[in-house]
């Protein structure tokens, strides 16, 4: 595995986007504003426009901007800015520290394979059923979790 990743990695290095963690966080905060500056702060409204878009015959394009730019930390009033600061100072820690480890293309790896992970299975469960949650914060579960298994001591 670890030679196909380096044959990957020579053939494909120049595509890999260095800081991927500090870029997505960015678009998360901004995401964040745009929420509150738009829909006043409520998560039903956001949800319900990320609906439309995928009634449009677009669920992918939906999911995946549920996936990557969705803040996490949503409750049924809102989302609370602290603890959406202290979710994304561990997600910037944990994906620095992957990208440190890993190297940029093989975390890039990752979040891409994470992400074309989580719209097949949505896009599936969507499928069978319209009712189906959207969980927004599998992305900051999966990049913990690669985290807690490189560095079990932290």
């Amino acid at each position: 595995m670890n030679t196909f990743l380096n044959k990957l990695e020579n053939k494909f290095g120049h595509l890999a986007i260095p800081d991927l963690t500090k870029k997505l966080l960015i678009l998360k905060v901004i995401v964040f504003a745009s929420i509150q500056l738009i829909f006043q702060g409520n998560p039903n409204t956001y949800a319900s426009t990320l609906e439309r878009i995928q009634v449009a015959n677009i669920h992918i394009i939906g999911d995946l901007i549920g996936a990557l730019c969705t803040p996490p930390v949503q409750t049924m009033q809102g989302w609370n800015i602290i603890w959406l600061f202290f979710a994304l100072s561990i997600f910037l820690m944990a994906g620095r520290g992957l990208e440190q480890v890993w190297g940029n293309f093989r975390y890039n790896l990752y979040i891409l394979f994470y992400a074309l992970l989580y719209l097949a299975i949505f896009t599936g469960i969507r499928f069978f059923s319209r009712a189906a949650p959207f969980p927004e914060d599998l992305l900051y579960a999966g990049v913990f979790m690669a985290f807690a298994t490189k560095f079990p001591d932290v």
